[in-house]
């Protein structure tokens, strides 16, 4: 480890098995990996009259912790590395109003260094671009040929256009919102290990999908269309979280629309056509493999949005995150509108997961910031103080033990702790720690078989216990009644989010994966067909072009499935000249 100078300011310790180690010694020096400080030494260089957006060069870091495979540090955390390296280094906001961003003045790339031919101007490899507006290269399909070597690198004009023109009239729509970004929103986004689930990296995985696909479908899917499908999938996933990170949420419903197939994609249908896209996903052991990803995909995205549920983040940040979680279930919906009824199906409960998520983690978040004022103000934890003590817990606990029975112990216990925390100055600080503690006693023997019952046993105690005070002191016409509110919303969600996590952790799963196993369990899949693991489920047009070929003993790959109406009218495939009018 190497020791660089910071100006101020204190960092955190990170610890795990990455090679990036940060933290401050007594001299107030913060260590950093010496890969990092000779990259930026590398790669940078100080220059008058000269300005990098601080977004470029964080970018930039990025790629090069993926390639070195060390962690990342936190945007703050970086920044301060940057200064201790480049002294005198300034920050200013340049840009018109709305559409700002900070950049380092006095720093550039060097000229021979290799990120100068990747960063213009306009960086549009900057993850904190202008709002309310997509840039094409960052939504297009750019698949690597490391995976596929007869996949192009780049695209054809009319593909950007398509991508521009779905931007255009897009942007309008998200523009309110958009403008209303002042730039310190990023500041509080997380930064995530991975751009794309674990899955998408797993050759053994796609081999056993490759053998079920290839053996059980009577159609032509050949190891190259699967191959194919995992290129485009991972560049889906790779653009999804370029938009999440830059907060255009807009964008993520045109890529959703482009991939599923309900815009019309010419790339894409050159790459792998509608035909051989529809029979790919057509495969259990496809759709499952592709939620598998998206529960772990939805997970990495839910901790870049809130990294950390307690830290205060601005109302602007909560409010779009509300507004993408609000809007997630009907873009899915409206994508997927010609995909395998069970795919939307579990497509539609991993959206809804997230967007569960996201509004209980904006919930809990805007409540802990609430609650802070009052449990900062000396006057109002006094008067909490002074009510509840007024109130009999004997009494409270005797009613209450007769439908939710538990031991009188542990519910004086609670409560005079709680009293404790309201006559400390730090009592804002100290609650969750005193949650903690207290799950750590009532779940600290449990076992996989055991945790769960356990857990909802302690939610449904708390919820009632808590109820009985809040209704003792309504009866009482209390006056801290409006704080003592609050703190209860605040904990009982609280509690549930704690709960959930370390559940979660039991089963070695995230918290997402998790709820989505619920929803699963809440409302299964049903279809008059039951699918084998390798069956593939066939579009109705598929289904008569297979009968007519067999009746007049022409096979099934001479004849296009464009030809073919569903059930319902519509043309499977969509013809191209009805995609081109739109």
């Amino acid at each position: 480890m190497v020791e660089i100078e910071v100006e101020t300011g204190s960092v955190s310790d990170r610890d795990g098995d990455g090679a990036e180690v940060f933290g401050q010694d007594a001299g107030g020096n913060v260590r950093a990996n010496p890969l990092t400080i000779q990259w930026l030494v590398e790669h940078f260089e100080l220059a008058e009259g000269v300005s990098l957006p601080r977004s470029t060069i964080f970018t930039h870091y990025m790629r090069h912790c993926q390639e070195k495979s060390i962690e990342a540090m936190n945007p703050a955390t970086f920044g301060k590395t940057i200064r201790s390296v480049f002294s005198g280094l300034k920050s200013r906001r340049l840009g018109t109003r709305g559409h700002s961003r900070y950049h380092y003045y006095g720093l550039r790339i060097k000229t021979q260094s290799p990120l100068a031919e990747t960063s213009k101007p306009d960086d549009p490899t900057s993850v904190h671009s202008k709002p309310g507006v997509v840039k094409p290269s960052k939504l297009r399909s750019m698949v690597t040929p490391a995976m596929s070597g007869s996949v192009p690198r780049s695209h054809s004009p009319s593909f950007e256009r398509q991508v521009s023109a779905n931007s255009a009239s897009t942007a309008a729509a998200a523009g309110s919102s958009s403008l209303q970004l002042n730039g310190d929103e990023f500041e509080h986004l997380g930064v995530p290990q991975r751009t794309v689930p674990t899955l998408l990296l797993n050759d053994t995985e796609w081999e056993r999908v490759d053998a079920l696909v290839t053996k059980a479908s009577i159609y032509p899917i050949t190891s190259n269309d699967l191959r194919m499908f995992r290129d485009l999938y991972r560049n889906h996933c790779e653009a999804i979280m370029d938009a999440v990170r830059s907060l255009k949420f807009i964008a993520v419903e045109a890529l959703w629309a482009s991939f599923w197939r309900s815009r019309y994609d010419e790339e894409a249908e050159k790459l792998l056509p509608f035909d051989k896209f529809y029979l790919v996903i057509g495969c259990n052991a496809v759709q499952d493999l592709i939620i598998a990803m998206d529960v772990e995909f939805f997970n990495t995205l839910a901790k870049v949005l809130i990294q950390d549920v307690l830290r205060p983040i601005p109302s602007s940040l909560t409010q779009v995150i509300r507004n993408f979680a609000k809007s997630m279930e009907g873009w899915v919906r409206e994508s997927m509108s010609k995909m395998p009824r069970r795919l939307v199906h579990l497509k539609l409960l991993a959206a809804s997961a997230l967007a569960q998520t996201l509004r209980r983690y904006t919930s809990l978040n805007h409540l802990a910031q609430a609650a802070r004022t009052v449990l900062t103000n000396p006057a109002q934890t006094g008067t909490m103080l002074a009510d509840i003590s007024r109130l009999d817990m004997n009494s409270i606990y005797e009613q209450g033990s007769l439908m939710c029975p538990c031991d009188f112990p542990a519910v004086k216990r609670y409560s005079d702790e709680f009293k404790a925390l309201l006559s400390e100055y730090d009592a804002c600080e100290r609650w969750p720690t005193w949650i903690e503690k207290i799950l750590d006693t009532v779940l600290g023997n449990c076992t996989k078989t055991t945790v769960t019952d356990v857990s909802q046993e302690f939610c449904q105690k708390w919820s009632y216990f808590s109820s009985l005070v809040i209704r003792d002191l309504t009866l009482r016409s209390a006056a801290s009644f409006g704080s003592f509110h609050l703190i209860r919303l605040l904990f009982d969600e609280y509690v549930v989010y704690a709960v959930e996590q370390r559940t979660a952790r039991f089963y070695n799963i995230s918290s997402l994966q998790l709820f989505f196993n619920h929803l699963a369990r809440l409302h299964p899949f049903s279809d008059a067909e039951v699918m084998l693991p390798g069956r593939v489920s066939v579009h109705p047009a598929f289904a008569r072009l297979a009968d007519s070929s067999s009746a007049t003993g022409q096979p099934s790959s001479s004849r296009s499935p464009r030809r073919y109406a569903d059930d319902s009218g519509s043309s499977v495939g969509m013809p191209l000249k009805r995609f081109h009018s739109t």
